[in-house]
């Protein structure tokens, strides 16, 4: 059989070869396109499942930096403990370094004070003793209350207060000068005991002062010194030792004798009545009169009395002198204050009636 080779070529004729090409594509196009819808859905969940994670590229543009305000300052936060902590001792805090310590005399404050050292008490003692022998004894007494004030050794602050007791003694003494001293005029029928009563000193303080001598002769219009302070007295039983206060500062010290155990009581007391050569009375007995060896009562005596209830006082508590001087700095008294005879004196020229006295133990 013979074929028509303008009409046909081979199975298809010639002229349709768009037909073949529809048919391959068919064959293998459709498994392909099934193929890739299903990866096309498969890939399409896992991206959209991813998208968030992948970095987008922002355009970056230069800005200054937003403000920020200051953040307040912090505080500290307390957080409230457990009871049975919050009463829980605390450990002790560590000693502090000791620190040397003074106390003025006749004083019972405690002061922190740098210590002075005895080379210098020497140079105050030195320069002190030249401002006495040149009469300046306001200026020493200065010097000695300096050095009182930074001494914490017992015997350096002993010398000290020794040597000041006797440049205030000075001063008193003298018509220099000095806080409580005034001036009086004596008027018409003055007298030297009514001026001292008046001033609430006593009498043979402003003789001495005025070189008045025993007779204490005073004319009208004279002008003299006159000590207006206010004493005050302090016994320490333990230290034997009775510390005169003048204006509630350190006068002069001086060592006594007093009653062992309670005979000599202590509180406060006061200064009821003064005896210049004082007649002994003792209990049971007639009266021995002053200068008698029987007579322990020395050459002065002040009576001292219950401050609280002086006329009720029947104790007969005095202080005043002693005729045995090994008995001071002991406790071998009756009861009263013994002081030498010289101490005593002077102690009776200067404190007056009413001054008040504190025994302690």
């Amino acid at each position: 059989m013979k074929f028509d080779n303008d009409k046909f070529d081979g199975v298809f004729p010639r002229r349709k070869p768009w037909f073949i090409m529809l048919v391959v594509v068919a064959i293998v196009g459709i498994p392909v396109g099934l193929w890739l819808m299903y990866r096309g859905k498969a890939g399409s969940s896992a991206d959209n499942a991813g998208s968030a994670a992948l970095p987008v590229a922002v355009p970056v543009v230069a800005t200054a930096p937003p403000f920020t305000p200051p953040l307040p300052a912090v505080r500290p936060v307390v957080v409230a403990r457990p009871a049975e902590e919050a009463v829980r001792p605390s450990a002790p805090p560590p000693p502090a370094a000791a620190q040397p310590v003074a106390v003025r005399a006749g004083s019972s404050t405690v002061v922190p004070v740098p210590g002075i050292t005895a080379e210098e008490v020497r140079n105050v003692l030195s320069k002190g003793q030249a401002l006495e022998d040149k009469g300046a004894m306001l200026e020493a007494g200065k010097a000695y209350v300096d050095a009182i004030a930074s001494c914490t050794d017992e015997r350096l602050l002993a010398a000290l207060e020794e040597r000041l007791g006797k440049a205030n003694v000075g001063l008193l003494l003298s018509r220099q000068k000095m806080p409580g001293k005034v001036e009086y005029v004596v008027k018409a029928n003055d007298a030297v005991e009514k001026i001292a009563r008046k001033n609430k000193t006593t009498t043979e303080l402003v003789s001495r002062i005025n070189g008045l001598g025993s007779k204490g002769i005073i004319r009208n219009g004279q002008s003299l010194t006159v000590f207006t302070g206010q004493w005050s007295i302090a016994i320490s039983k333990s230290r034997f030792e009775l510390v005169l206060e003048l204006n509630g500062a350190f006068f002069k010290r001086y060592e006594v004798c007093v009653g062992p155990g309670a005979k000599t009581p202590a509180g406060p007391y006061v200064i009821t009545s003064r005896e210049i050569d004082p007649t002994w009375w003792p209990e049971g007995q007639g009266p021995i009169p002053p200068g008698d060896k029987k007579n322990p009562l020395g050459t002065r005596w002040m009576a001292i009395k219950d401050k609280q209830n002086p006329a009720g006082d029947k104790r007969g508590l005095g202080i005043h002198g002693t005729t045995d001087d090994s008995s001071i700095g002991k406790a071998l008294s009756a009861g009263c204050i013994r002081m030498r005879n010289s101490d005593v004196e002077e102690l009776h020229m200067l404190v007056p009636l009413s001054t008040p006295v504190v025994i302690a133990e």
